[in-house]
């Protein structure tokens, strides 16, 4: 019981829970009684609950058992102490209260070599310490010499902030090369840090400005996560490019998730940037995509600005089919969604799962977007029907409109027709002149329309609406598309009204029944609106 309450305390960081216990006696001092876990947490306590609170960066808890008496150097499982279990989840401050721990003032350098501290050398000490290293010595063999996480003198150097004490050991000779337990080379360190000078040294001694870490992250990866934007120029400067990590991220990726606008900007002013600005993550995300979901209507704008011919990939679909367009508006970022259709977006375009970016913003009650969405499609129809006319007989390709929301439309009007094999033939009677005007109308209505056919996931406009509850948003798109099909049925099997009905939503049935919503349409369940007020009535 007694350890499941010391548990209990240091997971849920109740200092004075763990104060009675550890006075009480009930924990051990290294704690690990506190490993006596379900197995999710025994995984992470990796044999006691001091190398949890380190990876957590419990600092208060940590300091708490450390004042107690638990051990610092107390190896885990795995071979890994508390300054390892810090170290490897970025807990910089806990790592600072921990060396502060570690040894005590008095003991010199070769003690603490000889007591194996960290598995440091002397070079080490004396490195940690920003000394001046003029009387050490510094031949190859120590110069390589690796400590416990696998950090060599110049990864010290360059974790303490020593600029003098880089220069000493790069004077020297000293590797750039070695990686740490993380996999981090000496300049991975000197792009999280601050100083440019220390940054600037490890660059000039020939370091790999690629080399990648545990997590295939480069350099200029870690730059952009510790958004330091003058580094970030600085290893551009010198030819550091946006390649991908473990998730296909690049650095611009990084930067403009993280909200690092500046780092961003930097970025984006290099030439060689440009390469990598429709590159694909491992979500199908390019830079606009999380741009736009993020709302960063800014640095969206400075994207515009300088991706080549931003209207041929403004509609890159992710893994889901989603365009920049699509999140945007599910995220209900209406700046966003404005400059996206001003820079020649889509605004019909399918995802995998049928679904226009006006349905997803239906459903989630954002107005404003909806209405643009659709105040958008006869612009888009004139310019697609226009792009249509001017391609080769039959063979329409998508940068002239190829949509399937559009060719459907087109195919509805009578338009277009298909042959077996699947190939356009252009019904030449409906592209006269004279029925051009009712072509496009017919195309516009097929789009502000779409999914109206029975038991379409996706449904209308109308539907998404009537499935978010949202009676503002109801009227909006009866008033914006007052052809709206209200007896359409959902892959539910129910339509506007039946759907209202069965929520309990009175306020949308009577908008509905205003509109002359079919009190009686019978639906493919057999039954009628009525009859699902009823059953909610009867449930409640």
């Amino acid at each position: 019981m007694a350890e499941n309450s010391g548990l209990y305390a240091v997971v849920t960081q109740n200092i004075g829970a763990l104060e009675i216990l550890l006075k009480a006696g009930t924990i051990p001092k290294d704690g690990s009684s506190l490993a006596a876990a379900g197995p999710e947490t025994a995984n992470t306590l990796l044999a006691n609950g001091t190398a949890y609170c380190c990876e957590q960066g419990y600092n208060d808890i940590v300091a708490e058992l450390l004042a107690a008496g638990a051990s610092v150097r107390h190896l885990d499982t795995e071979k890994m102490d508390h300054l390892m279990r810090a170290q490897q989840n970025g807990k910089k401050s806990t790592i600072s209260l921990l060396q502060g721990a570690q040894v005590e003032v008095s003991v010199d350098y070769q003690s603490r070599e000889d007591q194996g501290l960290w598995g440091r050398s002397v070079l080490d000490w004396a490195v940690e310490d920003r000394e001046d290293l003029t009387g050490y010595t510094l031949d190859h063999s120590s110069l390589k010499a690796q400590d416990d996480l696998g950090r060599s003198p110049l990864h010290l150097a360059v974790i303490f902030g020593s600029l003098r004490t880089v220069e000493q050991l790069l004077a020297a000779q000293s590797p750039t090369d070695l990686t740490g337990s993380l996999g981090q080379t000496p300049l991975h360190y000197a792009a999280e840090m601050s100083s440019l000078a220390i940054l600037e040294a490890v660059i000039l001694a020939s370091a790999e400005l690629h080399a990648c870490d545990g997590w295939s992250r480069t350099p200029l990866h870690l730059a952009a996560e510790e958004n330091r934007p003058v580094l970030v120029e600085a290893l551009m400067k010198n030819g550091a490019e946006l390649r991908c990590d473990c998730d296909k991220d690049t650095p611009l990726h990084v930067a403009i998730a993280a909200g690092y606008d500046t780092v961003a900007r930097v970025m984006l002013e290099t030439e060689r940037c440009r390469t990598y600005l429709t590159q694909w993550n491992d979500n199908g995300h390019t830079a606009l995509h999380i741009a736009a979901g993020l709302g960063r209507l800014t640095l969206l704008e400075n994207l515009l600005d300088v991706i080549p011919n931003p209207s041929a990939t403004i509609d890159y679909q992710d893994v889901h089919g989603r365009t920049a367009l699509h999140i945007a508006s599910m995220n209900g970022h209406f700046d966003v969604v404005l400059v996206l259709l001003g820079a020649e977006a889509i605004a019909n375009r399918l995802d995998k799962a049928s679904f226009m970016a006006a349905q997803y913003a239906a459903e989630a009650g954002h107005e404003e977007i909806v209405e643009a969405l659709i105040d958008a499609i006869p612009n888009h129809v004139n310019y697609f029907v226009q792009k249509w006319e001017d391609a080769l007989p039959n063979s329409p390709s998508e940068k002239d409109g190829l949509d399937e929301a559009f060719v459907t439309s087109l195919i509805k009007v009578g338009a277009f027709a298909t042959d077996q094999s699947g190939n356009f033939a252009r019904m030449t009677d409906k592209w006269a002149p004279n029925n051009r005007e009712a072509l496009i109308k017919g195309a516009m209505m097929g789009l502000k329309t779409y999914n109206s056919e029975p038991h379409s996931v996706p449904s209308t406009f109308l539907m998404r609406a009537v499935m978010g509850r949202h009676e503002n948003m109801v009227k909006l798109i009866l008033r914006k598309v007052p052809e709206m099909p209200l007896e359409a049925q959902s892959y539910s099997q129910l339509n506007a009204l039946s759907l209202a009905a069965s929520q309990g939503n009175t306020a949308i049935v009577a908008h509905l029944i205003s509109c002359h919503a079919d009190l009686n349409a019978i639906t493919d369940m057999q039954e009628t609106a009525c009859m699902e007020l009823r059953h909610t009535v009867m449930k409640r």
